[in-house]
Parts: structure tokens; C-alpha cells; sequence
């Protein structure tokens, strides 16, 4: 398709017609601003970011011209029908939306970071998901930020399984920060992606949780030991064989 560049003011004017209520303006609106390709879309999120004030439908009607925008160049996908979904749609809808993106490859990232900021953690759950599936080198440095912030366990669990999945230093070193947290859950579970990715430079920390107070960590620890074939530490393991939990002796058997 061939787009025609827009400048700041054509795309403001479009835009106030796209939500001034007037559906023929609202129509031509539309297709002028779909005619600006990409470029449009980083001028819709440059003037949403700008109006936060916006009324919420005034701010959906522009966030899904520019889904649509983004979208409109991807093979096999309905740039409108899947801006709508994504946007305008019911949760099942968004998080099926969201698996689509996947077939968009890089042009998805952006709409993916708006997810991840999403207030529904099962949509930040899906974005992490196909994010990590269509950009695994970029998404360790994405996920990290979300990280800082994120306060759902089920999040934070997902985003330590994708790590699991993706060889990276970035991801590594997220997942190392991980293994003595005080959540049980969440460092099983970055243990267990350490052990999916056999990262030897990970041993010594992996090691240290051996000791750890909690038996499922324990267990974890020696489950991911094995998966590293640190031989070096055998003492260490053997020492657990007089452990006081059973699945942590039978764990130590194992390795």
C-alpha cells in the first residue's frame, strides 16, 4: 500500500473529527488517517500521551485507529476486526486478541507494552506470553521494567517461566535475582526455568538455596542442580540425603 506522510495538524484535525460525533466526518477521518500508514499511529499515540484527559471513549476510538494503523501492512490479519478486539472486546476476546499479535512479529511490540501496563493481570499474562514467543532477545529488557512495578504473583510467575524458555544474559540474571525471594512460588519457579535452560554460570546461587529454610525451594534447588551437572558439589548434595523432608532426600537420591 502506498501511505501519504500527515503532518501534526492534518492528523489533530482528523482526529477531532474521528471523535467529534459526526459519523460522516468520523468516516473520512478514518481513511485519511489510515492513509498515514505507521507514521499516523505514532501521531495518535503521541496525542493520546499528550490528553490524558480525554474522555475514555474519545481515547478508545483513537487507541484503536491506531491499532489498525499498525496493523494494516500484516499479512493474514484484519487490521479493523483485530483493533476492535482488542480494544473494544470482551476479556476472552482481548486475550485472544492478543495471541493473534503474534503473527505480527515486531510490528506487535508496541501495542504489547500497552498491555503489559494493562490493569487486568490475565492481559498482562498474555501480552508477557506473546511477547516473549515474537521478540525472545528484546523481551528480557522489556520485562525487566515490568518487573519494577508488577504486584501480581501470577504475572511475575509467567513472566519467570517465558525467562525459562529464552537464552539470555538479560533473562539469566532476572531470573538469578529470583531464587532466594521470599515468595515460595516464585522461586520454585525461577529455579525450575534455570534448569530448563541448564545455565552452568548459575550454579553458585542455585547452590546456595540448598540451605534454604523452605523444603520445596530445597527440592528445587537440587531438581536444578541435577539439570546443571555441577559435579563439583556432590558433597553438598550428598549432605541432603539426611535431609528431614522426604521429597528433598528423594530428590538427593536422584542427583
Amino acid at each position: 500500500a502506498v501511505f501519504t506522510p500527515l503532518t501534526q495538524d492534518q492528523v489533530n484535525t482528523y482526529i477531532r473529527d474521528l471523535i467529534g460525533g459526526h459519523p460522516e466526518r468520523a468516516r473520512r477521518a478514518r481513511h485519511l488517517l489510515r492513509g498515514g500508514g505507521v507514521a499516523a499511529a505514532e501521531a495518535l499515540a503521541a496525542f493520546l500521551e499528550k490528553n490524558p484527559g480525554l474522555a475514555p471513549a474519545a481515547a478508545l476510538t483513537i487507541k484503536e485507529m491506531q491499532y489498525a494503523n499498525l496493523l494494516a501492512e500484516v499479512p493474514g490479519l484484519d487490521p479493523n476486526s483485530l483493533a476492535h478486539q482488542l480494544v473494544c472486546g470482551s476479556l476472552d476476546m482481548r486475550q485472544s486478541g492478543i495471541a493473534k499479535l503474534a503473527a505480527a512479529s515486531a510490528v506487535a511490540v508496541g501495542i504489547l507494552k500497552d498491555f503489559l501496563d494493562d490493569p487486568d493481570p490475565l492481559l498482562r499474562e498474555a501480552a508477557v506470553a506473546t511477547l516473549l514467543q515474537i521478540n525472545p532477545r528484546r523481551a528480557p529488557l522489556l520485562l525487566e521494567q515490568r518487573l519494577k512495578t508488577e504486584k501480581d504473583p501470577e504475572v511475575v510467575c509467567t513472566i519467570l517461566r517465558g525467562l525459562g524458555r529464552v537464552k539470555s544474559k538479560k533473562g539469566l540474571a532476572l531470573l538469578s535475582a529470583y531464587l532466594d525471594n521470599a515468595n515460595e512460588d516464585l522461586a520454585v519457579t525461577a529455579l525450575n526455568s534455570v534448569a530448563r535452560l541448564r545455565a552452568k554460570s548459575a550454579v553458585e546461587p542455585v547452590v546456595a538455596r540448598l540451605n534454604d529454610p523452605r523444603w520445596r525451594v530445597r527440592a528445587a534447588a537440587l531438581e536444578t542442580v541435577g539439570a546443571l551437572k555441577a559435579a563439583s558439589i556432590s558433597a553438598k548434595v550428598a549432605a541432603l540425603l539426611d535431609d528431614p523432608d522426604e521429597f528433598v532426600r528423594y530428590a538427593a537420591v536422584k542427583d
